[in-house]
């Protein structure tokens, strides 16, 4: 839930029986209003409040996640009869996010908490990781990586697809030194579009050799960028422009404090795949003659959505932007920056 929350989209999911990541107790309270079954979610947030254990605890949500001796104690103190899952550090050092510097515990320390949870007479019923927020080479992969806009979609700069199977042995490894009956492997996230191919292709390997040690081990993943990546197109109107700049600037009503803070999180480069005037749909790639720069509402100078954006034709005032796949961490990172509101939601399209 943590990339894209949804209503519609979060019962969507739970209609086709996908299993639920929560990282908060208002996602769980969310979560189990829409439907979803407590036994099918995991609070996967490693460090959680004794409040939100209770609420966990009430909700009836047992699978949580730890990565210390301070949590695995608290852990132990409000929710006894919890289903653990060990957090083990995890990363690809080239990714431009790197997941492990906030949660994780080193391989060469996770035998010393698995023993202590032990001890504790602790459930741990399995490993997970998070590589990081991923997206691969053009080398590793099939396809251009470029979003269905056609332009190059960054993501968060990873570069190399075996780093989730050097985490799948690691993580085995912890568990047969540690004697721990592994039931779960949680894979973590970073899948998107254009890196699953490359990913899967390195992760079946690793997948079928962790069936081969620990026949009963049930293999998860928290693909939620992926889920999300194509379900969103966002419509704004251009509110200004300014044509004595080079290039061009095209001003919209919303920016990278509302549904475009990838641009500046993540470096993504957005290109319109319409516009829209008096009801008119044109449409736009990245070949188009006419260039502008788009920036949004705010008088904030970092507020800038796009350096370049292509058109097959002049932009005005009054027009409408389109832009697809505007999948995750967009709408749920809007803020209320400089007094614009951060009511508006995207539009949602579900095959």
């Amino acid at each position: 839930m943590k990339c894209n929350p949804d209503p519609e989209l979060i019962k969507r999911l739970i209609d086709l029986d996908v299993g639920i990541d929560c990282a908060s107790p208002n996602e769980l309270e969310c979560a189990v209003n829409l439907g979803a079954l407590p036994e099918r979610i995991i609070y996967t947030n490693p460090i959680k409040t004794p409040a939100s254990l209770e609420i966990a605890r009430v909700l009836g949500v047992k699978t949580l996640v730890f990565d210390n001796v301070e949590e695995l104690l608290k852990i132990k103190k409000w929710t006894p009869n919890a289903e653990l899952l060990l957090r083990m550090e995890a990363d690809d050092p080239l990714a431009t996010i790197n997941f492990s510097s906030k949660f994780g515990v080193s391989p060469d320390s996770a035998g010393a908490l698995l023993e202590l949870a032990s001890k504790l007479c602790m459930d741990v019923a399995g490993i997970c990781f998070h590589i990081g927020e991923q997206e691969v080479n053009k080398s590793h992969c099939s396809r251009p990586r470029t979003n269905s806009n056609g332009c190059v979609c960054p993501g968060t700069g990873a570069k190399d697809p075996s780093a989730f199977s050097r985490a799948v042995h690691n993580a085995l490894e912890i568990a047969q030194r540690s004697k721990l009956d592994l039931r779960i492997l949680d894979l973590g996230g970073g899948f998107t579009n254009s890196n699953f191919a490359a990913f899967a292709e390195h992760l079946r390997l690793a997948i079928a050799y962790a069936h081969h040690v620990f026949p009963q081990v049930q293999v998860i993943a928290e693909p939620g960028r992926y889920l999300a990546c194509s379900s969103f197109t966002i419509c704004c109107q251009v509110v200004g422009r300014r044509s004595d700049a080079e290039p061009p600037r095209l001003y919209v009503n919303d920016g990278v404090f509302g549904n475009f803070i990838n641009a500046f999180v993540e470096q993504e480069k957005y290109q319109p795949v319409a516009m829209v005037r008096q009801g008119q749909l044109y449409d736009q790639d990245s070949t188009g003659k006419r260039v502008y720069s788009i920036w949004g509402q705010t008088c904030d100078s970092t507020d800038r959505i796009a350096t370049e954006a292509c058109f097959d034709r002049d932009v005005r005032v009054g027009d409408w932007l389109v832009f697809a796949d505007m999948r995750a961490y967009t709408s749920v990172c809007q803020t209320r920056f400089n007094g614009f509101d951060a009511t508006r939601t995207p539009t949602l399209y579900i095959d």
